[in-house]
């Protein structure tokens, strides 16, 4: 499977991600620990599982068997969203800076931010998720490995983007209402058709 220089591109950038996540995690200093619910676990557990499932794809022959035939050119079009996925995640994270959290809660000295890629996306590390899924579906054709990672990020945006919101509005108060005015979650105001 590595002879696929799609295939090793998406490898190239599977790693930037998770060097990136563990850039900005390590920085994050000593966590402040929300409990999760046993759902978030379960969707998080899977998420996890749909994040890795390229690796089963790249390097065994476990699930060959849901291989289809997809054209390079389509494939490579995959490129362009991952691409983008890496940089908007490490954009949210310089932009986010100490402000970013690993679990859903603030900190008492937790700025809003609205500079960077939160000037126009309340949510661009959702985004970036997204786009990285967006990727693995064109990039991975596989009926299993490809469209996994997109039903865990949506089931995961569905369970947290709600409650995100409620937490933010009631640290924020009225300026949060305004940014949410003047943004969209996970695309700019002027096509967001997930805005809130």
């Amino acid at each position: 499977m590595l002879t696929d220089p799609l295939n090793i591109a998406y490898l190239v950038l599977f790693t930037s991600i998770v060097v990136i996540r563990k850039i900005y995690t390590s920085r994050q200093g000593k966590p402040c620990i929300s409990k999760p619910s046993r759902l978030e676990i379960l969707i998080l557990f899977f998420l996890g599982i749909a994040m890795l499932g390229p690796l089963v794809y790249l390097f065994t022959d476990l699930v060959q068997f849901a291989n289809y035939k997809s054209p390079f050119w389509i494939r490579s079009l995959g490129l362009l969203f991952f691409i983008s996925a890496c940089w908007m995640l490490w954009r949210s994270h310089v932009d986010l800076g100490k402000s970013w959290t690993f679990t859903m809660h603030t900190r008492n000295a937790h700025q809003l931010v609205k500079t960077g890629v939160y000037r126009h996306i309340r949510h661009p590390m959702y985004a970036a998720h997204f786009l990285w899924a967006l990727a693995q579906v064109i990039m991975i054709p596989n009926w299993i490995i490809g469209p996994s990672l997109i039903i865990f990020i949506l089931l995961l945006y569905w369970y947290r983007i709600e409650k995100e919101e409620h937490l933010l509005l009631e640290k924020f108060g009225d300026e949060y209402r305004e940014y949410q005015k003047a943004t969209g979650r996970l695309f700019p105001k002027i096509i967001n058709s997930f805005s809130g």
